[in-house]
């Protein structure tokens, strides 16, 4: 088992807060090499600091940044603990640090899905992305949580 993974997961979920937090760590059942090893946290709904984890890809797209401003703003006004991540930084890392953080719901928004009017919304319970109008994000995201 790689220790140190294990520990920057579980780190990443106990810094957000100072209440005990429980998440679900999958483990390999043999020693794998790191490639290998899971990096997904996943943490309940009840125990997650925030519900909802709004990234912004490709932070110098105006039209980007602006609708995920909105989104953020339009759900933390109906009352959700909303994360947004508006850092310059690359989708990977990105990604890479919402996997960590394990939030229940995640909201992606990127160009190619702007141009489409649509978000990736993926729910760690399922784990499968999906794409939702953004018309309907609001709502859609209200019945998942």
């Amino acid at each position: 088992m790689n220790r140190r993974k294990f520990l920057l997961a579980a780190g990443a979920a106990g810094a957000l807060t100072s209440q005990p937090v429980s998440a679900h760590v999958v483990l390999p059942k043999y020693d794998l090499p790191p490639e290998y090893l899971p990096q997904v946290v996943s943490i309940p709904e009840g125990s997650a600091p925030y519900e909802i984890h709004v990234i912004a890809l490709n932070t110098q797209d105006a039209e980007v940044l602006q609708k995920s401003e909105e989104l953020y703003n339009e759900l933390v006004a109906i009352g959700h603990e909303v994360l947004f991540d508006d850092r310059s930084e690359t989708a990977g890392v990105k990604f890479n640090d919402a996997d960590l953080l394990g939030l229940p719901i995640r909201v992606v928004m990127s160009p190619r899905n702007l141009k489409q009017d649509v978000a990736e919304v993926t729910c760690r319970r399922e784990n499968q992305p999906e794409l939702i109008p953004l018309d309907e994000l609001k709502s859609r995201i209200s019945l998942l949580i």
